[in-house]
């Protein structure tokens, strides 16, 4: 019975940050682009793929998103295919 407190003490900032993961999820599709425009910009395309596709759920007829998500994907492509090489050349 002296654990049950001690557990909750240890468990209470886990759940303090999921409750603030999950306030913080964008809620709308130009939020959704406008953070897969800035993982473009860092070259996380991958994490961009995911965003546009996350905003094309939320609104199928997107233009932006679908748009995006078609540049993410020939980015990736492009990542992914110079990786393979190099890594086949060695």
């Amino acid at each position: 019975m002296r654990l049950i407190p001690i557990i909750l003490v240890a468990l209470l900032p886990s759940v303090m940050l999921a409750g603030v993961a999950v306030s913080s999820c964008p809620a709308d599709v130009d939020s959704f682009v406008s953070i897969a425009r800035e993982a473009m910009e860092d070259g996380n395309y991958v994490a961009a793929f995911a965003l546009y596709e996350c905003a094309l759920r939320r609104e199928p007829h997107s233009s932006e998103a679908l748009a995006g998500r078609l540049m993410a994907r020939a980015f990736m492509v492009e990542c992914y295919s110079t990786t393979q090489i190099l890594v086949t050349s060695r």
